[in-house]
């Protein structure tokens, strides 16, 4: 394995169009340890961030920003729940296996997080715990609990929109940067940080009625 320090991906990522990627991609920042490619008469890190890039662009005909979108309206549909507003999607070969969203208020549970609540039912729909070869979209960055399911659940990778600055498995912790786990950043992130404002601002004008 070889790790790339993120300052290093950040200046790299930037696909060019004459590589055939598609600009749907351009947001996204890749900054977990990727494989490297052997052979190819290229710095590995580089070919190997690539390759994993391009095989995630178009699935089946749908995009990165298909599945995030997805996951942005189970977010909505928490939000007129009164839940934190997050959503996830699970798919696999192009294909949506689960979609969720929080429901921890609804249940009285601290772990219906989106991301467990789509791995759980994932798990019930293959008939198997071991997600392998899936790709979780998640509209903000997961906490410590759900990295931990999600790196038990063996899913190839992570996708998901806005940092969570305060209880972000990666942004404030450092996990789920070493491993087999690719993870992808920024797709759909002001989508989902005004989603989560406006929730929180609703929720302080109510709070003080």
């Amino acid at each position: 394995m070889l790790s790339i320090p993120l300052t290093d991906l950040r200046e790299n990522k930037k696909l060019n169009p004459a590589t055939g990627c598609s600009p749907v991609a351009f947001s996204l920042e890749v900054f977990i340890m990727v494989k490297p490619s052997r052979g190819t008469g290229g710095e590995p890190g580089q070919v190997g961030n690539q390759a994993a890039l391009n095989h995630l662009l178009l699935c089946g005909g749908f995009s990165l920003m298909d599945f995030m979108d997805l996951a942005l309206e189970e977010a909505q549909k928490a939000f007129e729940e009164g839940e934190t507003p997050i959503g996830a999607v699970l798919v696999r070969q192009g294909q949506v296996l689960a979609k969720g969203h929080n429901h921890r208020e609804a249940k009285n549970d601290i772990s219906s997080h989106a991301e467990i609540e789509v791995l759980k039912q994932a798990g019930q729909a293959l008939g198997s715990w071991s997600l392998e070869g899936c790709t979780l979209y998640v509209t903000l960055e997961p906490c410590l609990m759900c990295a931990g399911a999600i790196l038990q659940s063996r899913i190839s990778t992570l996708v998901y929109g806005a940092d969570n600055v305060d209880d972000g498995a990666i942004s404030k912790y450092g996990l789920l940067t070493k491993g087999e786990l690719l993870v992808y950043r920024g797709e759909k992130s002001q989508e989902s940080e005004r989603l989560l404002k406006n929730f929180f601002h609703t929720l302080r004008k109510k709070n003080e009625l």
